[in-house]
């Protein structure tokens, strides 16, 4: 029975992941869980393993570079290379410490590169410095040739055996304690299970004719066996120290896989003991502040770990342990480091006696814990009403419960309370400490005070506005019932969220102006920008999360698919482009795309809302601006590579244009109106106005009269950039090229021809349609040109936003694409005359 139940635990997580299964066939029963989620574990896997191994070899190599300087206290160890050009120096007979004044360029270059070969750019003046005293001081006598390689993988060239092993232990203990006591921590709050509520599978468990020794042994041995920080985290780290060591790399895998062992079966007893313990003594709300309590202590002794692959953080570490006899090793959470020292076995030995005594008390206290069965205190779950009924009509108190009802949601969960609250204070916080140059840079500059504060926002509504729907789980329907729409609910907590993060990004550039001193932290158009992005991605956190939430999951923790988290991230990140861009133009063009990207986003949610709890229907097929914003992506991306392969070709540039122009056009032309087709938007032709729909000669007549008024104002404002300087200079500086004839009639072609048939399509035919299901005429065709002027060049944004308010009024008047479509040849044909002819 043992067995059963670990292979089971074992076979639930390996299920998760493409590897190591079991048959071909399919389950009738349940839906098939889909592949890219299960790439993106594996990917995750792989580089948190490899991410382990590399900067375990950086820690080793750290420690070793100072026990070695600890050995000779004053000198200075440099490589081979650096040793043989001072040698060089001590060969024409200036091995005296004047020599620094008539070699002082060489000597300068030589302790310039040790410095860049050592430390990299963060600790080069420091060291310089004491590499410059040294030789004032000794000469050449003060050097020595390191033997510490400098190779990124594990080596034995990275271990120090000096005489003294605890400069080399302890602080690798030390990092170890860290370690250890986070992913024990963790492993007693679990990732999927909550110890208030209990595990289901117990139960079914004691079901069983065993004993309930029996049980908990196998509970002991399944979790032990699923617990991924432990073998991602400690097991890589020990096959580093274990291969430095001298061991190998067979041998320190097996002693890795050793030592994860023990930990992870140190975290699994412990976490036997909370789930049965904890319950029986204390109420469920008591139980979840622990866990909640738990999670955050366990969170800051990792980020320590964390912090010490940056030379601060380590040589903070390595101070902290030399006041540490070599007794430490020996402490439980770090002794598989004592199976280094000469009598490892004794110490090996001794980790085996404290797990069977560990497992035995595990065993034992469990089974009088459990003697009168699966019995645990309760406690009745506390809300509160609201004292007067809320009108469908009461705006204010509409938004007053759903506030009031996603605060008490979150106060009654511990868990995440602290992730949105605590968590993100304890990362930044640590992280400025463990490397106080970061902490120096944010507090030097606005704008990196205000990437920082916009950090510490997405976090925050990382753990809370992107988790929302998760909470409601099953329970939902309740909110189908009010006298709300579920979009208009969800847009109100997003609005919560987005002050929230707002407040806090404001609290953070508070506290940072008043460290630095300077209240211009506070009062710039950077803090302006963070709040203003915060407060757009507290909207996007809420819808990204909800369409990535499958409602109808038992467990909260899985009910996020995995790779909503990281596209959020990978978001907010890509936002940051704006604070540190250079450029106003840029600025806004990220600001309008962000704000387009959370529009389509919310008009997707509109559409599922009505679904979530039914999985098996979908919302009807429509154009949706997600759809326009794929297809201009692609399209870009497609003239790029299509570009790529004619030069490579070796076509004319005329023709590169023309043809990568109008073959990612044509593909993705093509690619997006069989996709909509095949999803089964209705009238399809008609949508787009590919279909002709009215007059011909209205239609015609309503595409020239635009283009000429587009041309016009085209032609005004080229005066206005000739009679204003530095328009003039910036027009001659970005416009003109030097283009022979060929090139200019193949320009012709891709500007009258080319560009108006799938730029129209891709701008109006679909993206306009898009935003004109959710918008009203005139905001539609304000939005559609903004998106479409921010894609050409900054100096041209009025007369293309111009072009495209026209393009896209007759196509709202004529319903057929073939109007701004002329509008668009017309007006390009105008530009180009009077760009050839300022040229001539």
């Amino acid at each position: 029975m043992v067995w059963l139940i670990a292979v089971l635990e074992a076979r639930r997580w390996l299920n998760r992941g493409p590897f190591l299964r079991r048959g071909k066939g399919k389950r009738d029963a349940t839906q098939r869980k889909g592949a890219p989620a299960k790439l993106l574990l594996a990917f995750v896997t792989v580089a948190l393993s490899f991410n382990v191994v590399t900067n375990a070899s950086r820690i080793v190599r750290g420690v070793a570079e100072a026990a070695e300087r600890d050995s000779a206290p004053g000198d200075a160890f440099v490589s081979h290379g650096v040793l043989r050009w001072l040698d060089d120096i001590v060969g024409r007979g200036e091995d005296v410490p004047s020599a620094y004044d008539s070699q002082q360029e060489e000597l300068e270059a030589a302790f310039l590169f040790a410095g860049r070969t050592e430390t990299g750019d963060g600790s080069l003046s420091a060291r310089v410095d004491e590499l410059r005293r040294i030789w004032k001081e000794r000469g050449r006598a003060g050097f020595h040739e390191t033997q510490i390689d400098d190779a990124p993988w594990p080596t034995r060239g990275l271990w120090y055996s000096g005489a003294d092993p605890t400069r080399m232990l302890a602080p690798l203990a030390l990092i170890c304690l860290l370690l250890s006591t986070s992913v024990i921590g963790l492993a007693v709050v679990g990732s999927d299970r909550d110890l208030a509520r209990g595990d289901e599978r117990l139960e079914w468990w004691f079901s069983f004719p065993v004993p309930t020794r029996a049980l908990l042994l196998a509970r002991l041995l399944g979790s032990t066996l699923v617990q991924p920080l432990g073998w991602l985290l400690l097991a890589p780290f020990f096959l580093v120290v274990f291969w430095c060591a001298g061991y190998g790399p067979y041998v320190g895998a097996l002693l890795a896989l050793a030592a994860g062992l023990y930990f992870t079966l140190l975290g699994a007893c412990l976490r036997v003991l909370a789930e049965t313990g904890l319950r029986r003594f204390l109420p469920p709300r008591r139980v979840a502040h622990v866990q909640a309590a738990l999670e955050v202590l366990s969170a800051v002794p990792l980020i320590g770990a964390f912090a010490t692959s940056s030379k601060v953080g380590l040589d903070y570490m390595i101070e902290l342990s030399r006041a540490l006899s070599l007794g430490f090793v020996f402490n439980p959470l770090s002794l598989p480091i004592a199976w280094l020292l000469p009598r490892g076995a004794l110490a090996a030995l001794g980790a085996l006696m404290l797990l069977a005594v560990v497992v035995y008390g595990t065993v034992s206290a469990g089974s009088a814990l459990l003697r009168d069965g699966l019995l645990s205190a309760s406690e009745p779950v506390l809300g509160t009403r609201a004292r007067k009924p809320v009108s469908e009509g009461a705006p204010r108190a509409f938004w007053r419960q759903v506030a009031a009802r996603e605060l008490l949601a979150m106060a009654r969960d511990p868990a995440r309370l602290a992730r949105v609250t605590l968590v993100p204070m304890v990362t930044i916080g640590l992280a400025g400490l463990s490397d106080p140059r970061l902490f120096r840079g944010i507090i030097s500059e606005p704008m990196h005070a205000s990437a920082a504060a916009f950090g510490v926002g997405t976090l925050v509504l990382a753990g809370g506005g992107l988790v929302t729907l998760a909470n409601e789980g099953p329970g939902l329907w309740m909110l189908y019932t009010a006298p709300w729409s579920l979009d208009a609910i969800l847009a109100r907590r997003a609005a919560l969220w987005s002050m929230l993060a707002g407040a806090v990004v404001l609290a953070s550039l508070i506290a940072l102006a008043i460290i630095a001193r300077d209240i211009r932290f506070v009062f710039n158009g950077y803090a302006v920008l963070a709040l203003f992005g915060v407060g757009l991605y507290g909207f996007v956190s809420v819808a990204l999360g909800a369409l990535g939430t499958d409602v109808l999951e038992s467990a909260r923790a899985r009910r996020v698919q995995p790779l909503t988290a990281q596209v959020f991230l990978l978001l907010t990140g890509m936002f940051t482009f704006a604070l540190y861009s250079p450029s106003g133009w840029a600025k806004f063009a990220q600001l309008s795309l962000s704000s387009l990207f959370a529009f389509a986003l919310w008009q997707k949610l509109r559409d599922h809302t009505p679904y979530f709890l039914d999985p098996t229907e979908a919302p009807p097929p429509a154009i949706a601006v997600s759809d326009g914003i794929f297809a201009a992506l692609s399209f870009f991306v497609a003239q790029g590579l299509l570009g790529f392969l004619f030069m490579r070709l070796r076509f004319s540039p005329g023709l590169v244009m023309v043809f990568s122009f109008s073959g990612a056009g044509l593909l993705v032309a093509v690619a997006a109106l069989w996709t909509l087709h095949r999803i089964g938007v209705p009238r399809l032709a008609q949508t787009v106005g590919l279909a002709s729909l009215g007059s011909p000669l209205r239609t015609v007549s309503l595409g020239v009269l635009a283009g000429l008024v587009a041309g016009a104002g085209a032609s005004s404002y080229t005066q206005l950039v000739q009679r204003v300087g530095w328009l003039r200079a910036l027009y001659e500086e970005s416009e003109r090229i030097d283009a022979t004839p060929e090139q200019l009639r193949w320009l012709a072609v891709l500007a009258v021809i080319a560009a108006p048939l799938f730029e129209e399509l891709i701008f109006r035919g679909i993206l306009y349609r898009g935003l004109r299901r959710s918008l009203d005429t005139r905001t539609a065709i304000l939005a559609s040109a903004v998106v479409f002027a921010i894609v050409h060049p900054a100096l041209s944004f009025v007369p293309v936003f111009g072009m495209a308010l026209c393009a896209a009024t007759v196509f709202e008047l004529s319903g057929s694409l073939f109007a701004p479509i002329l509008t668009h040849m017309i007006y390009n044909g105008i530009v180009l005359f009077i760009t050839l002819r300022s040229w001539t």
